[in-house]
């Protein structure tokens, strides 16, 4: 996730490259709301920031999964 945050910070993102202290959940609700900066980018560059996001979610709960879920497809 900090990996993510960096990128998405260094394309312009209000995002802080610090890792939540809300755990892995956190994290991903505060990166699916700053990834819009990178849907400007490569077609390359955008399949690999969705694909880590994608596997990130796997990692989560599956009750947790539905609502970051909801929020990419929002996103996108």
């Amino acid at each position: 996730a900090s990996e993510l945050r960096s990128y998405l910070k260094s394309k312009g993102a209000e995002i802080s490259e610090e890792n939540s202290e809300g755990g892995l959940h956190a994290d991903l609700a505060q990166i699916i709301e700053a990834c819009d900066v990178c849907l400007k980018d490569d077609d390359k560059d955008v399949e690999s920031v969705m694909n880590s996001i994608v596997s990130l979610l796997l990692i989560l709960e599956t009750e947790k999964q539905e609502s970051l879920i909801e929020s990419l497809c929002e996103k996108l």
